[in-house]
């Protein structure tokens, strides 16, 4: 765990192989053992968010079962089965901010039968130490923040309005998997929501370096058996970073290197335009947002990026266009909403 000292030098341990990489969260710790533990934020246990200890770590005796903790981490990725999932590991613990509680709201959620919720609250709620303090607005995001930066290694769509597995319509989903790291199931899974989800897919190439500003969120969906004694539903977790805003990476500051692996990629797409599929929307106009030119890497090579705009859309993308081959459909459908 970071020294007093190394946390005050955030060079030391912002960055993962070189690209930024960090996560803050505050809530009351729950079911907290020797290796790790839960981060509760709602009233609805399915949404805990699980922190563990790196090797060697040893949890303080200020994090205990029901404390109010700010937690700084660093995000992992992991695959099971089909599944993409991250894994936060702790940098180190805090006390809380009384300003970065999360607000009363997500712990006053009327939830559906079968959802687990208990009595447990923090000691104080954001909006009375907001409105002591400044008399303004709370920030509900300053609760659980994100910013990671890395290289698109898969992406895929599923277009506002397609049908889902459940007969349901979908608001529009982006799933992209950006890679920090030279193991290729080493990824983390970032959502995209909404109708700019198919504005950014027709902007992004694989090799691409993104920014991703947002927060950690848990997808629980129901395993299929049925509910317990107790009336709880079974279900299946996992956690992603849903993305609220989409940016050019500064080099030498949000990744300080680009490693070989990186350029490996940039060098197969470039090989292979087609790797693009056929059907996906044409860009507009000379300059084309997230294009990888055709060069040659230098030492100095850096791979071009632009700024993800929200124009319009040139073309349609059918329902169940796999944006990458290797990319399982069910798990973009796992994710969505």
């Amino acid at each position: 765990m970071l020294s007093k000292e190394q946390q005050v030098e955030s060079d030391l341990w912002k960055y993962r192989n070189g690209m930024v990489n960090v996560a803050w969260l505050v809530g009351v710790a729950r079911n907290v053992t020797k290796r790790g533990g839960d981060l509760q934020q709602t009233n609805n246990l399915n949404h805990t968010i699980p922190f563990h200890l790196n090797e060697g770590d040893s949890m303080p005796s200020r994090v205990s079962d029901r404390a109010t903790i700010k937690v700084v981490g660093r995000l992992g990725g992991e695959k099971v089965g089909d599944d993409y999932s991250v894994v936060l590991r702790v940098l180190s613990f805090h006390t809380p901010s009384v300003i970065d509680l999360p607000p009363r709201r997500f712990w006053n959620q009327v939830l559906r039968p079968g959802i687990p919720q208990d009595d447990v609250r923090p000691d104080t709620y954001a909006e009375e130490s907001v409105q002591a303090l400044t008399g303004g607005r709370i920030n509900e995001g300053s609760s659980n923040t994100v910013r990671v930066a890395g290289f698109v290694a898969a992406y895929r769509l599923q277009r506002a309005g397609a049908k889902k597995e459940n007969g349901e319509l979908s608001n529009g989903a982006l799933l992209l998997l950006l890679r920090q790291t030279k193991d290729e199931k080493d990824l983390l899974p970032i959502m995209i929501y909404g109708r700019l989800a198919e504005a950014h897919a027709n902007r992004i190439q694989i090799a691409d370096a993104l920014l991703i500003d947002g927060r950690l969120r848990v997808d629980a969906k129901p395993t299929g058996e049925p509910a317990g004694p107790d009336g709880i539903v079974p279900v299946k977790r996992r956690l992603y970073i849903q993305a609220n805003t989409i940016s050019s990476v500064d080099f030498g500051s949000e990744i300080k290197t680009v490693p070989d692996w990186a350029k490996d990629l940039y060098e197969s797409v470039r090989k292979e335009p087609g790797r693009r599929p056929t059907g996906a929307a044409p860009r507009r106009g000379p300059t084309q947002p997230f294009s990888v030119q055709q060069a040659s890497p230098s030492p100095d090579w850096k791979p071009p990026i632009e700024r993800a705009g929200s124009g319009p859309v040139d073309a349609e993308l059918s329902n169940e266009q796999q944006l990458l081959d290797g990319v399982d459909p069910s798990i973009l459908q796992s994710f969505g909403r």
